[in-house]
This record gives structure tokens, sequence and C-alpha cells, in this order.
């Protein structure tokens, strides 16, 4: 094999090369754009957890409150909170 045609193959393995690191570069770049999306996603979905939680938390009733059940579930869907203090204020919050 001549000079020159050793010369020719490493140049062509040369340029291969450089086209798979392209590859590798634009794969590398693709899955850390989509790390990205995947983890600011889960961390939505984290917060709309914990809102949904909080919003949903109830307390056991005090000593002094009246025997009735200050949270009921009227319908599928639905959870009724009623205040124990004077004004008997009653709020309804929905949830799948």
């Amino acid at each position: 094999m001549s000079f020159r045609a050793v010369l020719g193959e490493i140049k062509n393995f040369i340029a291969a090369e450089d086209v798979a690191l392209g590859g590798v570069k634009y794969w590398k770049d693709k899955y850390m754009a989509e790390r990205e999306t995947r983890r600011e996603t889960h961390e939505q979905l984290q917060q709309m957890r914990g809102n949904i939680r909080v919003l949903c938390r109830i307390r056991p009733l005090a000593d002094a409150a009246s025997e009735e059940a200050a949270a009921t579930m009227p319908m599928p869907g639905l959870i009724r909170l009623r205040s124990c203090q004077k004004n008997r204020r009653t709020l309804d919050f929905e949830y799948n």
C-alpha cells in the first residue's frame, strides 16, 4: 500500500470520527434538554401534589366543638368542610 493510500485512509477515518463525535454531541445535547424538561415537569407535579395534600388536610374536632362532623362527603368528588365557630361557614372542595 502506498503512502498516499494510507494517508487517504487516515483522512477518511478522521472525517468519519468527526461525524461520529458530532452525532454524539447532538444526542448528548438532546438528552440533556429532555432531562431538564423531565426535571421541571416532575417538580411541577410534586408541587401540585403537595398543594392538593395541604388543601385537603383536615384536623380533628376540638374538645369544645359540637359532636357534628366538621367534614362530610355529600357526593363523590366533593368534600364539604364546616366551621365549628359561630358563623358556621361551609367550604366545598372538589377532588379527582
